[in-house]
């Protein structure tokens, strides 16, 4: 009987080596990958109580605190930081008030920065942008999983290691399937090798 790799669960010697080096270049991507998730997270499991701070901080400091100037010229207010270099701000628009989550691409206030998500409503803009960030992680797995692709027919031309690439990007949608549906007190297993 012909060994066929696809009837074969076992990986090769060959598939396993590609997988550890195919880790270990794609080492940053899956830790910032990780990081990213995690951020995101954290804000959905926290997010009733940042719009409660960003409407606390938005009612008793309109018009006032640190500035940051969109590329369409709006001054906007800092409320509360999401990440690094992302928060959340509120400006004034007649009798009522205005959200958005603004990326800052500078460490100055006035350099360059970017409305993500704009609106009335705190929690909704917050479920925005989390579904936004999620979609952003979604097309970063598709972009990762090419790049894994080229390096790996680009070191082992004229092989098939579609099952390492695969095993590869399978790793970070399961660890984000998981981390996003487990519940408090779900235990995980640690698992070392390569699962294809």
């Amino acid at each position: 009987m012909e060994n066929n790799h696809y009837n074969d669960r076992r990986p090769s010697a060959l598939e396993e080596q590609a997988y550890a080096e195919a880790k270990e270049q794609f080492a940053e991507h899956l830790t910032q990958f990780g990081l990213g998730r995690d951020a995101i997270n954290n804000l959905e499991r926290n997010i009733a109580g940042v719009a409660c701070s960003v409407i606390e901080v938005a009612s008793g400091r309109r018009g006032q605190g640190d500035a940051l100037l969109t590329d369409g010229g709006l001054k906007w207010n800092r409320c509360v930081d999401l990440f690094d270099n992302i928060c959340v701000c509120h400006r004034p628009t007649g009798a009522d008030v205005e959200f958005a989550v603004v990326e800052r691409w500078g460490l100055k206030p006035t350099e360059r920065c970017e409305v993500l998500v704009q609106g009335g409503d705190a929690l909704e803009l917050l479920r925005a942008f989390i579904a936004n960030q999620r979609e952003v992680l979604r097309l970063w797995i598709g972009d990762v999983s090419a790049q894994v692709n080229e390096k790996l027919a680009e070191k082992y031309p004229g092989e098939d290691l579609t099952r390492v690439a695969d095993a590869l990007v399978n790793r970070l949608t399961q660890i984000e399937s998981h981390s996003h549906i487990m519940k408090p007190g779900d235990e995980t297993k640690n698992t070392h090798g390569i699962r294809i």
